[in-house]
């Protein structure tokens, strides 16, 4: 996710910026004190890595993207302040767990899209069984599989071809 163009420092950058972001690139979990934020030179810039640094820190403490959406409400006055009862929408528990799938559904698919353009492979798969995934990877928490997906770098002779796709028409309408 780094590697994207709206995360890669601009020409302006400072130098402690482009070392911080060069740093995350090989070390993505590696921890970020405030005093390197701190020592970037542009205010927007340290207000964009704070952000940053706080929604990385919640997705690896969650353990996953949809567990990570499951308390956005949480956030809800952050993130959309021109409407403070909007956190509101979100107290229901089959709400919050809807936005939370569709958010995390989302987000993974961002980070294919982000993987892929570093070059990796992506195996996303929806054929599992989620009851024995949450069992053994989610026991005694609220977090659920959506799917798996495994990335980086497949042996060629064993990648799957990609299948046939639809024509956009026949997927999609224009409303």
């Amino acid at each position: 996710y780094l590697a994207r163009p709206e995360l890669v420092p601009p020409a302006e950058a400072c130098d402690a910026e482009r070392a911080l972001h060069a740093t995350l690139l090989a070390q993505p979990r590696q921890p970020v004190a405030e005093r390197e934020i701190a020592a970037l030179a542009d205010p927007d810039a340290r207000d964009n890595w704070r952000a940053l640094i706080a929604f990385r820190d919640r997705l690896l403490a969650a353990g996953t993207i949809e567990g990570a959406y499951l308390d956005f409400a949480r956030n809800v006055p952050t993130l959309f302040p021109h409407d403070p009862g909007a956190a509101a929408w979100f107290t229901a528990p089959e709400v919050a767990q809807a936005t939370a799938f569709r958010n995390g559904s989302l987000q993974a698919a961002y980070l294919m899209m982000a993987a892929r353009a570093l070059g990796l492979d992506c195996g996303p798969m929806s054929g599992f069984k989620p009851a024995a995934v949450n069992q053994e990877f989610f026991k005694g928490t609220a977090l659920r599989a959506n799917f798996i997906c495994n990335i980086g770098h497949g042996a060629s002779e064993t990648l799957f071809p990609r299948l046939p796709r639809l024509a956009f028409d026949a997927a999609c309408q224009i409303l």
